[in-house]
């Protein structure tokens, strides 16, 4: 892998940071396709996001929370893979969307090549 790569996101309703049984079922069934990386070249990075509605610093909380809650459960699932998390507030909303979109709630998981 030279490039990262998005696998897929996580949905999260407003202000919402617990794991729900369907995003744990999207996390699994991205654990699949992550097993088919070496653990040794790549990366697995979570990005919390939020929609641009209320207090930016609560904002910036909840996309942060989310990005470790994600990481504890990847991490829960004894990968051998190294997994950090950020999180991004509403400064990223999907393209072609409106900032303050619920679409917008959401955490991203990407892998990135390590050197």
């Amino acid at each position: 892998m030279t490039e990262a790569k998005t696998l897929g996101q996580i949905k999260f309703d407003i202000n919402e940071i617990k794991l729900s049984s369907p995003a744990k079922e999207t996390i699994n069934s991205l654990i699949s396709e992550i097993k088919e990386y070496d653990p040794n070249r790549v990366t697995i990075k979570v990005e919390g996001h939020t929609s641009k509605v209320g207090d930016a610093r609560l904002n910036q909380e909840i996309s942060q929370d989310r990005a470790d809650i994600v990481v504890k459960y990847l991490k829960g699932q004894n990968l051998p893979y190294q997994v950090i998390g950020e999180g991004v507030g509403y400064s990223q909303p999907l393209p072609n969307s409106d900032p303050a979109s619920n679409v917008n709630q959401r955490t991203v998981i990407i892998l990135t090549p390590t050197n």
